[in-house]
């Protein structure tokens, strides 16, 4: 990375090495190809919005954000899709939106990279563009636990239809109308959780075994980041979700190595 970034030589990013993502968020680049931006924002006053792209290493460009922030907070209008699909998620009511910048401690971190902060109480992020009977799913999120159920990834817009939730109690729960109500422990650490679903579905956290069941009539129709339902609120910080319209069990371990490599999981 640091050679390439000083020779501007694009490196191959995890959707490069694995394609056919249905959408990819994330605060690097995903892809050597990709030449957008990684998220919109806008700070606490109303200012103008503000595209922040990647440093020469492909991370976050963590010093536009400050210098346009300074001692305002920093909040995600539109986190971009870097699939190629437009798949953008966007949240239009600035009350409703995650930070990224706080104007007293500076960028939102975890665990040493930037990060993505859900309130708990009414943040999320809308995308609509996607409507699939089979997706696998591979996130980064840590949530802060204090919660009762909070939903990080609702694969049916605010119905509840599918949906990933974090529980107080130590539990990672995924539910599905039709069928699945599964859950497992996880730890305090950041998750790097995989899922897929279709007539089968099957969790796994941190390269762990995955729990398998099955449920029936589960189609997307949107992914909202955040939020289920108009209540489960997710409360934490969130680095990566990338959302794959097939089954991707034969490349679980080669894309959780992609990112657990980087983000030191």
């Amino acid at each position: 990375t640091n050679i390439g970034g000083y020779y501007d030589i694009p490196l191959a990013g995890l959707l490069d090495e694995y394609t056919g993502a249905a959408a990819g968020y994330s605060l690097r680049r995903l892809s050597s190809t990709y030449t957008g931006s990684a998220i919109k924002v806008q700070d606490n006053v109303g200012g103008a919005t503000l595209d922040v792209g990647f440093d020469s290493n492909g991370e976050l460009n963590t010093s536009a954000i400050a210098a346009y922030g300074g001692s305002n907070d920093v909040f995600v209008e539109t986190w971009y899709d870097q699939s190629g699909n437009g798949n953008n998620a966007v949240q239009a009511t600035s009350s409703a939106r995650p930070k990224i910048y706080d104007g007293t401690t500076g960028v939102v971190t975890e665990n040493g990279k930037p990060a993505v902060e859900f309130d708990g109480t009414n943040d999320f992020l809308d995308s609509v563009g996607l409507s699939e009977t089979t997706l696998t799913s591979f996130h980064v999120a840590k949530p802060d636990q204090t919660n009762s159920g909070d939903a990080l990834l609702c694969f049916d817009g605010n119905t509840g239809n599918g949906f990933f939730r974090y529980n107080s109690n130590g539990t990672m729960r995924v539910n599905f109308f039709g069928g699945l109500n599964t859950s497992t422990n996880y730890t305090a650490a950041q998750n790097l959780v995989f899922a897929l679903y279709g007539t089968s579905v099957a969790i796994g956290y941190d390269g762990a075994t995955a729990e398998t069941g099955s449920a029936t009539g589960i189609t997307t129709t949107g992914v909202r980041i955040g939020q289920k339902g108009n209540v489960d609120y997710f409360n934490g910080n969130a680095q990566e979700i990338v959302l794959y319209p097939s089954d991707q069990t034969a490349n679980r371990t080669g894309i959780e190595n992609g990112i657990s490599g980087y983000y030191d999981i």
